[in-house]
């Protein structure tokens, strides 16, 4: 056993907001590579099959119900429990195929911020289920969604998205998240169950009890916004690199609740490379040749017709200098029939020069070198393209804010 300050805890440090986002991004890191090196469940074993994941939903609401007396709340749970089913019943056979494809595997079981600190300089992780096999064999996706709810539930949908994203960039398990909805309600029920079975306390007060009443709704609440109908879109970046495109992809992201394609993590994907991995490469060679390039777009397009294809909003990060790779990426919209508008950076070149300089511990390679070669190889955007295309001057403060407050007025979006 090991002592360490209790105020370094994850949850402590954000109900005093020092929760930096840096912090985020490293758990998440570390929850992709945890996940990775897991060897998933024997196929003889009982545990994680679509009959085991559904069980440990209904026990909930089995659980819940005798602790309501309320006509308001038995409604919502009953509607709650209905929506549970269905979406189970419709995914059964995706759970069933990811646990045979060995996503089931021993994670940690109970992945929220009162179980992660910084011990010794480092985020660290602790207190995984030991005690209960059916709480730790569990899809990757599902232990995922337990930090994302516990996140969400404080309001800080900014920091889900980015353990989200930052998640996908190491493991890119994008076929995973039209699961998500579903894990981060039963997740949130769970939460719910244990304020009611809390207040059972004889030695509570009524505020005790009143607050406790209050923290099943809010659980309760948050669990019934994620059968929500969603309302999706696509926005995707085109400009020369170290114009920005890669900040202001993340900051919309962030603001709206996008899952980020980026173009220089999915190039290394496909080469079988790390985010951060050098590729050595010089400009049209290796993972950079025209092949390289079209494979690179054309997965971008095939990841972001799955993603809305399961509901999610995205956007794609990609320099997209050609017409015709912006017009592959515009027809998974059109072809989806979902809004989307072309995100053209643009940035002066001596400080584009000098963010190239001054980059360090990104997936993007460019150089000084390739800028001088991207201005020739850029194609204007066609008048059809400018009819959906926002330029954006990334040198200026805010922008990406101020833009996304656009866009939510435009879609109808909910203002953050």
């Amino acid at each position: 056993m090991r002592q360490f300050d209790q105020q370094e805890l994850f949850d402590a440090r954000q109900e005093r907001q020092d929760l930096p986002a840096d912090l985020l991004t490293t758990l998440a890191r570390q929850v992709a590579e945890f996940h990775d090196q897991l060897p998933g469940v024997a196929q003889d074993s009982t545990l994680g099959t679509p009959e085991a994941v559904f069980a440990a939903m209904q026990e909930n609401f089995d659980q819940i119900r005798p602790l309501l007396s309320d006509k308001v709340l038995l409604s919502q749970l009953t509607n709650l429990e209905d929506w549970t089913r269905t979406t189970f019943e419709r995914y059964r056979d995706q759970i069933a195929q990811r646990r045979q494809d060995g996503f089931v595997r021993e994670c940690h079981g109970d992945l929220h911020l009162a179980n992660i600190t910084v011990f010794d300089g480092k985020v660290t992780v602790f207190d995984g289920i030991e005690f209960n096999e059916p709480f730790r064999w569990i899809d990757v996706i599902n232990d995922l969604a337990f930090l994302l709810m516990d996140l969400e539930s404080r309001q800080e949908f900014g920091l889900a998205n980015r353990v989200l994203n930052s998640y996908l960039e190491y493991r890119g398990d994008f076929e995973g998240l039209s699961l998500l909805a579903l894990y981060k309600a039963y997740r949130a029920m769970v939460r719910a169950k244990i304020a009611l079975f809390t207040l059972g306390n004889p030695t509570l007060s009524e505020t005790e009890k009143a607050s406790l009443m209050q923290r099943y709704q809010d659980y309760a609440n948050l669990a019934e916004s994620y059968g929500e109908i969603p309302n999706h879109f696509m926005l995707a970046t085109c400009g020369l690199s170290a114009s920005g495109k890669t900040c202001v992809s993340a900051e919309m992201a962030a603001e709206l609740g996008l899952v980020r394609l980026r173009s220089d993590i999915e190039r290394k994907r496909l080469f079988d490379l790390k985010p951060l991995d050098e590729s050595k490469s010089g400009i049209g060679d290796n993972i950079y040749t025209e092949d390289a390039n079209q494979k690179t777009y054309q997965r971008l397009a095939d990841l972001a017709a799955t993603l809305l294809e399961a509901g999610l909003p995205v956007i794609v990060d990609a320099a997209s200098l050609k017409v015709s790779e912006r017009t592959l990426i515009a027809d998974v919209a059109e072809s989806h029939c979902v809004p989307f508008t072309l995100l053209h950076c643009e940035a002066p070149e001596n400080l584009r020069r000098q963010w190239v300089r001054q980059r360090t511990g990104d997936a993007s390679e460019a150089t000084e070198e390739l800028l001088d070669a991207q201005m020739t190889w850029f194609e204007p955007l066609t008048q059809e393209e400018k009819a959906h295309t926002v330029h954006i001057h990334t040198e200026q403060e805010h922008v990406a804010e101020a833009l996304a407050d656009r866009i939510r007025q435009h879609l109808g979006l909910q203002l953050a």
